[in-house]
């Protein structure tokens, strides 16, 4: 153990040990044990002005291609959390498993915190080069958590706040961490909520990746909140036989592991068959439907669809919920789109249903059905956003069109497909096509 001659390691020695009574609120749990790991197993030197260890830009590189789907999922997600945080001095990072920076989004208001503590890409910040941190302590604990201010152990970041969160992959192994670090006064509870939430759909979306060409199965006790953060998900084979099922799933239904629902028929944990849910999915165009739990009789709203190579193929409709990957940009580029539905109110022709398809930069809308052609059907055509304002890339609002003198509504529905090359997930509004009375 390291022989405590300075005063902060006496300070940290005393509250280790519990003979520190006046030296403000006592640490967490998880603190004094980071502290003891870095006392007893690093032997590290809280006052040591080291420089931090970066990786070479070779190293870098390749554990970013070792890491391509993550990297590639958590982009997204990151630039969403930045602007939820925007103005607010704190910056956003991404570690794999090593605790080496892998993406890094920074508040400009931040950029020299950063430089002198060493927050850039390629640094390695496990606790056993950086001693107690929010990401190193993360990645030992497993576990959602806050390192604020002297909480760190190197007096050097005693100036961050750090709010960390783990990422697991869908084998349970935890393979990054999602951290935003500033000079906060405060430790803030709300900003760890928002990394958390973050991390679950980065974690979502690696799961519905990885289980792309199997049957799907996504429920919560809230409808609301099928195919967000806190949904759960379950993977099936043809035989409705359970692969995979994620952490919130494992939680939702009370399971300590997945091996109590692997290779379970889809009939033991709901009261209904996998054919029979897909069909029920289909027929409502996805929109969550009430099953109930086999074993307590619980309420759950689920939706389920099957491979994705074979929707593609046969052209089956498939709405795509809030955090599915094929339903986001891959990167800045672009390789993935959704293919938008507007709905029409129509009495006697049913709603057409949709598509999707991966789409290129020359990607353009249909030949059937040009943007000019949009703007004549569709003059109340609208959109929103999850962020302010579109980047470049993002689709050209439709032309005015000038009102006709009387108009009767058709039982057309039009549909029209929008690239997602930006990294925003648009919801398109349902609107009502009209057409000029001959």
């Amino acid at each position: 153990m390291l022989h405590p001659t300075g005063t902060r390691v006496r300070l940290i020695d005393s509250v280790v040990r519990g003979r520190s009574r006046s030296e403000g609120p006592s640490a967490p749990e998880y603190v004094k044990r980071s502290w003891l790991r870095c006392l007893n197993e690093y032997r590290l030197n809280p006052d040591s002005g080291a420089d931090p260890v970066v990786v070479s830009r070779q190293d870098l590189l390749a554990r970013k291609e070792q890491n391509l789907e993550l990297v590639s999922f958590a982009d997204v997600e990151m630039a969403n959390l930045y602007q939820q945080l925007a103005g607010s001095g704190y910056s956003i990072i991404l570690t794999d498993r090593d605790g080496v920076l892998l993406s890094y989004y920074g508040d400009p208001s931040f950029k020299r915190a950063a430089s002198r503590t060493g927050l850039v890409p390629g640094a390695a910040w496990s606790e056993r080069h950086r001693g107690t941190n929010g990401m190193g302590t993360c990645l030992l604990e497993r576990a959602p958590v806050i390192v604020h201010r002297e909480q760190h152990f190197l007096t050097r970041n005693t100036g961050l706040t750090c709010c960390a969160a783990p990422v697991f992959d869908p084998r349970g192994e935890l393979v990054a961490v999602l951290d935003a670090s500033g000079e906060s006064d405060r430790a803030q509870q709300h900003t760890l909520v928002l990394v958390n939430m973050s991390a679950q759909m980065i974690e979502n979306r690696l799961f519905l990746h990885r289980f792309r060409d199997a049957f799907v199965v996504r429920f919560h006790s809230r409808p609301e909140l099928v195919g967000m953060w806190s949904e759960g998900i379950i993977a099936l084979d043809p035989a409705g036989a359970i692969t995979a099922a994620d952490r919130n799933a494992l939680f939702q239904l009370g399971c300590k592991s997945a091996h109590e629902l692997v290779n379970a028929p889809l009939e033991r944990v709901f009261n209904i068959s996998l054919p029979t849910l897909i069909q029920r999915s289909h027929k409502q165009s996805f929109h969550p439907l009430p099953i109930y739990e086999a074993r307590n009789g619980g309420r759950f709203f689920a939706v389920a669809y099957g491979p994705e190579s074979k929707r593609r193929g046969a052209g089956v409709t498939h709405v795509a919920l809030r955090g599915e990957p094929s339903a986001i940009s891959k990167r800045r580029n672009g390789s993935y789109h959704t293919t938008s539905r507007f709905c029409c109110s129509a009495k006697r022709e049913p709603a057409r249903s949709f598509s999707r398809a991966p789409c290129t930069p020359q990607a353009s809308a249909p030949t059937s059905l040009s943007s000019q052609s949009i703007a004549r059907r569709c003059p109340k055509l609208r959109f929103r956003t999850s962020c302010s304002g579109l980047v470049q890339g993002g689709s050209p609002q439709p032309p005015e069109v000038s009102p006709a003198k009387s108009y009767r509504p058709t039982a057309a529905c039009c549909s029209w497909t929008r690239s997602a090359t930006c990294r925003l997930r648009s919801r398109l509004d349902c609107c009502t096509c009209w057409r000029s009375a001959r």
